[in-house]
């Protein structure tokens, strides 16, 4: 049975489940078969025996009582303050969920959530009302992938394929640029067309500077001051590809300088 997918809705126990479920472990079933009697997946089933087990064991009266009392309760980030605060604060400074996430581990924080939960939030009656939504970067009112129709066929002659591109800019174990070539060219790689995860950095770089500089946009209306205030933001956002720590962490440790916090 195929797992359910990230943010995909689905139908909660039922009493009627739970009791059928309690049949099913006393006769011995493994959670595999008691999923596809249920009609469930088998990731589901053991979350279902985990969450709402007592010291009892696992039994379908108490096991109703303690889901209720879970949804009554709210989410996790909506219960608390400081959560809900962190959270809403690093979405309006642009940090993307998966980097929340990250940073919270990161940082060994006590109470840590994942980025689905935080997606999940947002996209809550709760998160809606404070217009969260709006702080993510596709700022899409419903989650999911939009498809594009067409095919557009490359318009750079003499591209490089990004295969080419050396092992250290693939892993990121170089420090710094590479040297330029021709002495005064900068070598390019281009990804396969409709293919931009396979330049992600790029991607998501461009992604964060289209909210503060919008495509239209014309640099005449933006000061040094504004330009040196979005570079310090996106150099202030942590990276997943740096481990959550963000680009001026992972700077300072290649040179060995100490931040002030």
């Amino acid at each position: 049975m195929p797992g359910i997918a990230m943010g995909a809705k689905y139908s909660h126990f039922t009493l009627d489940e739970r009791c059928r479920l309690r049949g099913m472990m006393e006769m011995g079933l493994g959670p595999g078969e008691i999923a596809r009697r249920l009609g469930r997946h088998r990731g589901t089933i053991h979350r279902e025996i985990a969450r709402n087990r007592c010291a009892l064991g696992y039994r379908p009266d108490s096991a109703d009582r303690m889901a209720w009392v879970r949804k009554l309760r709210g989410p996790k980030i909506q219960r608390s303050t400081r959560l809900r605060d962190y959270v809403g604060d690093r979405l309006a400074m642009g940090w993307s969920p998966e980097e929340i996430a990250g940073r919270m581990e990161l940082d060994e924080m006590n109470d840590p959530v994942s980025a689905e939960s935080i997606y999940r939030y947002v996209y809550s009656p709760a998160g809606r009302r404070a217009g969260l939504p709006r702080y993510l970067a596709q700022r899409k009112a419903k989650r999911g992938r939009r498809r594009r129709n067409g095919r557009r066929e490359p318009s750079i002659p003499n591209r490089v394929s990004i295969d080419q591109r050396p092992v250290e800019a693939e892993g990121r174990i170089a420090f710094g640029h590479e040297r330029v070539q021709d002495a005064i060219g900068l070598r390019a790689f281009f990804c396969d067309p409709h293919s931009p995860w396979q330049r992600g950095g790029i991607e998501n770089a461009n992604g964060r500077l289209r909210r503060d500089l919008p495509r239209k946009a014309s640099l005449s209306g933006y000061s040094d001051k504004d330009i040196d205030a979005i570079i310090c933001n996106l150099n202030a956002t942590p990276r997943k590809c740096l481990g959550f720590k963000t680009p001026i962490e992972a700077f300072a440790s290649q040179l060995g300088v100490a931040l002030e916090m």
